[in-house]
């Protein structure tokens, strides 16, 4: 490839498992946490996913943040692709058309369907295992409550541009049809939104024919960039885990209760309510459990956070706490326990993470799963660390377990 891929994505789980696309065509690829590091280490990667952190931020902000990242890579040239989450949690809008805006495409082609996981588009209208989006578990998202399943009504909300559909029969009859209703649809518009049905990878891999065109941007999950570029993967080092589990998503939970039975970790469950309240008693409470461990050199360590009330504090702010309370006993526990991987679920507990080891990036190296992308730490206290990370409601109930068998190493 003659010029470097940028996956510019909302929050640092959708980087990393977006990338992977780019490591499996033999690309150098890492994910920046700042665009300030990007641009000084520009030379050192084919493939950057620069992750704005804006999921959780309000519309203007996230248009704000998405489109000064784009500005400040000026003058360099690089192919773009726009992460989404693949059930349109966050600024989906604002962020489509900070793009647009700050990069002069005319036309964004937006398929978020993750196929794999059963997330699909049909008819415009976002489902899950054939439920609709809004009536899922993502519609009570704390965070980002997604309440409506129309894909276009969910990005109209948040921008003026037209949105329209390019329908599931279109695209599977593909060639001239395909290409004349996006035709169309720059001709009809001087900046057009186009959300684009998929049930199927073959469905995805149809839109590679305006790969090539210059007025075209590509808005998707992994699952899009994955199709497009379809592909030897490493392996994650032969060491026990340290399994941060930030995200109380019910998936997430079930998966951690199957690694307990399976692999009969130390487990340390922290106090959701002193989280919240008394952080450093929290901290204290989880210290005296590893320091009652004994020998952990062999033994996988299972940390995550009981529920709590957040009693009338929001849940963007109980989240960080939380957030920030695991981070604290995950890096306490490595600096006693060292020679381990690490796994975080939740793309939010990741970058907490991440931020409290000073971190600058993740070199990434492979996948451990679809999904679930695995990278090595660079800079911080964690410098040199495999990192495996997974979005919270995603895999399935022994995700974790299977990490940690002996044929994943």
């Amino acid at each position: 490839m003659d010029r470097k891929v940028i996956i510019l994505a909302d929050d640092l789980t959708g980087a990393q498992d977006t990338a992977i696309a780019m490591l499996k065509q033999g690309m150098t690829t890492q994910v920046s946490l700042s665009v300030e590091h990007l641009i000084e280490c520009w030379a050192t990667s084919d493939a950057w996913a620069l992750t704005t952190e804006s999921r959780f931020l309000d519309a203007g902000e996230a248009f704000r943040r998405t489109f000064d990242s784009l500005t400040a890579l000026n003058g360099r040239a690089y192919a773009l692709y726009k992460k989404v989450d693949s059930t349109l949690r966050g600024n989906i809008g604002a962020e489509i058309a900070a793009v647009l805006a700050a990069t002069n495409k005319r036309i964004a082609l937006v398929a978020p369907a993750l196929p794999h996981s059963g997330r699909t588009i049909v008819g415009g209208m976002a489902f899950v295992d054939g439920v609709p989006l809004a009536e899922t578990e993502c519609g009570r998202d704390p965070f980002t409550p997604v309440l409506s399943s129309d894909v276009r009504e969910i990005i109209a909300c948040q921008t003026n541009l037209p949105v329209r559909l390019l329908p599931l029969d279109v695209i599977r009859e593909g060639g001239e049809r395909l290409v004349a209703a996006v035709h169309e649809a720059q001709q009809s518009a001087e900046v057009a939104i186009l959300v684009c049905d998929a049930e199927t990878d073959a469905d995805l891999a149809a839109l590679d024919i305006f790969s090539s065109d210059p007025n075209v941007l590509y808005v998707g999950s992994s699952g899009l960039l994955s199709a497009l570029t379809p592909s030897p993967a490493n392996t994650i080092p032969a060491a026990p885990f340290l399994m941060v589990v930030g995200s109380l998503n019910s998936v997430s939970q079930a998966q951690a209760d199957a690694f307990v039975t399976r692999a009969t970790p130390l487990e340390i469950v922290v106090d959701g309510q002193r989280a919240l309240t008394d952080a450093a008693g929290a901290l204290a409470a989880a210290s005296a459990s590893l320091a009652e461990a004994g020998d952990l050199a062999f033994r996988h360590i299972l940390l995550r956070c009981a529920p709590a009330p957040s009693n009338g504090m929001s849940a963007i702010e109980a989240g960080r706490r939380i957030a920030d309370c695991l981070s604290a006993a995950a890096l306490e526990i490595m600096t006693v326990s060292p020679q381990r991987n690490v796994f975080a679920t939740g793309g939010d507990m990741s970058a907490h993470l991440l931020a409290a080891a000073g971190a600058k990036a993740v070199r990434l190296a492979g996948e451990a799963e679809p999904g679930i992308p695995f990278g090595f730490i660079v800079g911080g206290r964690l410098d040199g660390t495999c990192l495996v990370s997974k979005a919270g409601g995603f895999g399935e109930p022994d995700a974790l377990s299977r990490l940690t068998t002996k044929e994943k190493f």
